[in-house]
């Protein structure tokens, strides 16, 4: 069956896949393409040009060697651009696309584009160990990662005697890891050549000498001891790359946890994370000092005061170089005690770079200090311009906001910060409000802030600010022009407004809403050509703005004269839309056609397309086809632009279905694209579920019944020969057809649908079944879609199995049917001579599974024979005629094809239903 129905497919092959066409301007242009057909039967199609620029000289071929001859219209190409085309070549079985490139030129020289090399990067050997310092009694290694193909040979040099590596000499492929150990005694320490007691660090250096070939290079290593003792932590770092993340991904966590005030979301985690780069940096001040403030924030005193010790070991080689470490100390245990910090604190001033901590600890920990903010204010000039020091000073600004009488570069760069992390508190915006004129006089804010703090705080003096600042800036963009449009809209009374909204939405080509503007705004104030702007936009709404239009009637009527009297398109946007208004209302066709081929109309909106296309749709109905074609290329979807392209919209069936979808959204329904969409589905059958669902609104709307008779062929074929699955809502379509007409191609196709698990309806598939079987046509599968016993015996087939065997014998045949979860058993009758039968009742194609059994005398039992047994004739088969033919001229695509055919062969052998026994005999 699936060989007859594809065996006449074709299987076209084209000449040339894509057509690259150089044409001069100003000459005539032909070529040839040519067709070969490689599958069976004879190739016929329809082939058609989907811009028209290719024009074709037949629009349909046959043949199975084709000759497609066409020309270039040369009209509808621009020059020095590439006009682009569409060859469409619809054939039964499916589409040919042939895109074509057309480059209209005036005997101009081509230019190659040079081709670009990128840069190959260098690669460099990576060594690196697995901590910055180590304790003396650690074990440390050592990496070594090859990005070279070839061997390197590595040699280990220490230069201090302390420094043993478990290899000196080795090779490298592609990663090495050498051990490092630290050779110190106790006598070493004790005779002081190792001064772990005063000093916290000492640095050991070796170097790495690296082979590559003929090439020497030598890499100076350097790492550090000491006596402090590793932190318990869950996580461990062993890379440079992972210590920098880490403290950076520390550092904004623990800032954010202070100007957000959810410090114990997570401070076991920010824990953890610093024991790591403890134990990976032994010897950072810094990071243990981190680690004193943290554990008392989080109220883990004890841990404070062991590391408070392991520091004071070293007070006086840290004092030497940080000489702010014994101030935080001594403030730690203050406050871990629960003393007063006032006098310890008080004097205490930003001398240097090396106190912004201290400085910040006396007023994170000191409440109500007056001086904070000129404190923090001190150490951001000082060059210290941390996230930890603007996230302090958030949290004091929101609890008592302060204004600068003076210009301020920190105040400026704490709001932006602030705005950045939108952590601007209600009391600060307030103090912004209520402080504008004081901010403004000393330059403490401007337009970017002022934008900002108007998108957190959107009230009526914010809108006032920003806009004073974009006038005295004479800010003309986008942005600009939105703000200007909010403040007219609320009334906000600033000089030079009106004249700023005009020059803004000159320059950005927008429309002028003229509600905004009184019959007191003096037009004459404004330079010449935003007069003639705000003039022309009087011109194109003065249906909408009588009165203001008859104000300014003298002017307006000398600019209309003058700015349409030669016929010229102007470059700006918003005079170009008035332009071609004017060309649309005094229906110049000619002028706006030769504009849209001159590609001059491109950047209008919507609505003036919409406007050109239905004005030259009167005169020039395939022309306006074109033109809508451009604006849906361009995503243009208004509704009459879509109305007009669907009367010559040409396309595959998949661009078919996309431009009926656009017109489904825009509740357009067209009966021409649909049958296109159906006609081209039954000649490729291609995109059935998408057709389907397109078909099932044709189907309630139009009653042609040849579309329908033909639609019905091909749902047929697609159902029982390739075997598509279908959709809910298309099964309820093929029920209703079912309902409203006898078609025996559509009872097998539904009855297939139900046999695929779709919800059937019993009452239907009962009545469908039953006519079925009454004209003779059987399948066994029907009985698992009806009750046991509904077919009854006479669509069964008594099945003889013949068996050769000692007469004394006892034969047992088992067999299982297609529905069968066990075997069954049955005493096989002597006939005579050693001759036993079996009689089995099975439908037809039923499948039954049989193994025989030898009993002798003596109860032995012997398995002689067994197999599988496949009822394959649907229907017996008789002389000339059978039914056994109908049900396969039924499933082969050409009597599908014709219903009137059809039905004159189901009445030639409706009455055939003799059936024979046939027997078959196992050896």
């Amino acid at each position: 069956m699936e060989n007859t129905y594809h065996l006449d497919t074709p299987m076209p092959v084209l000449s040339e896949t894509e057509l690259i066409l150089h044409v001069e301007k100003g000459r005539s242009y032909s070529g040839k393409l040519e067709i070969f057909n490689k599958g069976e039967g004879l190739f016929t199609g329809i082939i058609e040009s989907v811009c028209n620029i290719i024009t074709l000289k037949d629009s349909i071929i046959k043949g199975n060697h084709c000759v497609i001859e066409y020309n270039v219209n040369n009209s509808l190409c621009s020059t020095n651009e590439i006009n682009e085309d569409t060859i469409i070549i619809t054939y039964k079985g499916g589409e040919l696309l042939v895109p074509v490139k057309i480059t209209l030129f005036e005997k101009e020289v081509i230019q190659l584009n040079k081709k670009y090399r990128p840069r190959t990067s260098d690669k460099k050997v990576s060594i690196e160990l697995d901590q910055k310092s180590y304790h003396c009694d650690d074990r440390g290694v050592l990496t070594i990662i090859n990005p070279f193909s070839e061997k390197l040979e590595i040699t280990l040099k220490p230069i201090d005697e302390y420094v043993v590596f478990n290899e000196k000499q080795f090779q490298v492929m592609n990663s090495k890891q050498v051990d490092i150990s630290f050779k110190i005694t106790k006598l070493d320490k004790i005779l002081g050549k190792v001064p772990l007691k005063t000093t916290p660090e000492i640095a050991l250096k070796f170097n790495v000498q690296i082979k590559q070939g003929t090439k020497i290079n030598e890499v100076h290593m350097c790492t550090y001891i000491t006596d402090l003792d590793k932190l318990p932590s869950k996580r461990k770092i062993t890379s440079s790359k992972d210590y920098k993340n880490k403290t950076i991904e520390i550092y904004r966590q623990y800032c954010d946890t202070v100007w957000q005030g959810n410090k114990n979301k997570s401070s076991d985690d920010l824990l953890d994370k610093l024991k790591a780069l403890i134990n990976y940096d032994k010897t950072n001040i810094d990071l243990r000092l981190a680690y004193c403030i943290l554990t008392i924030e989080y109220n883990k005193k004890e841990l404070t005061m062991k590391e408070i010790n392991n520091i004071d070991r070293y007070l006086l080689y840290y004092d030497k170089e940080h000489l702010e470490v014994s101030d935080i100390l001594l403030l730690l245990l203050e406050i871990i005690k629960g003393e007063s910090i006032q006098e310890l604190v008080g004097n205490w001033k930003m001398n240097n770079r090396k106190s912004w901590l201290k400085i910040l600890l006396k007023n994170k920990y000191l409440p109500h200090n007056v001086k904070g903010y000129e404190d923090y204010r001190a150490i951001y000039h000082f060059g210290e311009k941390n996230r930890l020091l603007f996230s302090e000073a958030v949290v004091l600004m929101n609890s008592n906001p302060q204004i600068p009488f003076e210009e301020d570069a920190f105040y400026k760069a704490l709001l932006n910060w602030a705005i950045a992390k939108n952590a601007v508190g209600p009391k600060w915006l307030k103090k912004i409000e209520n402080s504008q004129p004081l901010l403004i006089q000393y330059n403490n804010i401007n337009e970017h802030i002022a934008t900002k703090l108007y998108l957190i705080d959107d009230n009526k003096n914010m809108l006032i600010l920003i806009c004073s600042f974009y006038i005295k800036m004479n800010r003309m963009d986008d942005d600009a022009l939105i703000i200007y449009n909010r403040a007219l809209f609320e009334k906000c009374r600033i000089i030079g407004l009106e004249e700023k909204y005009i020059q803004a939405s000159y320059y950005n080509n927008q429309m002028l809403k003229l509600e905004y503007f009184k019959l007191s705004f003096n037009v004459q104030l404004l330079d010449k050509k935003y007069k003639m702007f705000f003039y022309l936009n009087l011109i194109t709404q003065k249906e909408r703005y009588k009165n203001l239009y008859y104000y300014h009637y003298k002017e307006t009527e000398s600019m209309e004269a003058v700015c349409f009297k030669d016929n010229l398109m102007p470059d700006n946007h918003i005079e170009k839309t008035i332009y071609i208004k004017y060309l649309i209302d005094h229906n110049q066709l000619d002028c706006i056609i030769s504009l849209f081929e001159a590609r001059k109309v491109e950047d209008i909106s919507e609505q003036l397309m919409e406007e050109m296309i239905l004005i030259v749709e009167r005169a020039h109905p395939n022309y306006a086809i074109h033109m809508a074609r451009e604006a849906y290329n361009n995503y243009n979807f208004q509704p009459r632009v879509l109305e007009i392209l669907s009367r010559g919209f040409k396309g595959t069936i998949s661009e078919l279905l996309e431009f009926n979808k656009v017109l489904t959204i825009n509740d357009i329904f067209s009966k021409d694209i649909v049958e296109e969409i159906l006609f081209k589905s039954i000649l490729t059958r291609k995109c059935f579920d998408e057709v389907m669902d397109v078909y099932a609104k044709y189907y309630s709307i139009e009653d042609n019944q040849i579309i329908h008779q033909w639609m019905r062929h091909h749902i047929v074929a697609q159902i029982l020969i390739e075997e598509n699955k279908i959709s809910g809502h298309i099964i309820k379509l093929l029920e209703d057809i079912v309902e409203s007409q006898v078609d025996f191609g559509m009872y097998l196709a539904l009855l297939k649908v139900y046999m695929k698990g779709a919800p059937k309806r019993e009452e239907l598939t009962l009545r469908i079944i039953k006519e079925l079987t009454n004209a003779g046509i059987y399948f066994s599968w029907y009985i698992q879609l009806v009750p046991e016993n509904f077919l009854g015996e006479r669509h069964r087939i008594q099945q003889y199995f013949e068996y050769n065997s000692n007469t004394s014998k006892k034969v047992i045949f088992n067999y299982r049917l297609d529905d069968d979860q066990q075997f069954k058993s049955v005493e096989m009758k002597h006939v005579a001579l050693g001759l036993y039968v079996a009689n089995i009742i099975m439908f037809y194609n039923e499948e039954i599974q049989y193994y025989i059994e030898d009993i002798d005398t003596e109860n032995m039992v012997d398995i002689k024979s067994s197999g599988l047994f496949v009822k394959k004739d649907i229907i017996e088969q008789q002389k000339l005629e059978s039914l056994f033919d109908l049900i396969n001229t039924i499933e082969i695509s050409k009597e599908l094809k014709d219903i009137t055919s059809l039905h004159r062969t189901v009445e030639h052998y409706i009455n055939i239903s003799s059936k024979e026994i046939e027997k078959i005999t196992i050896l």
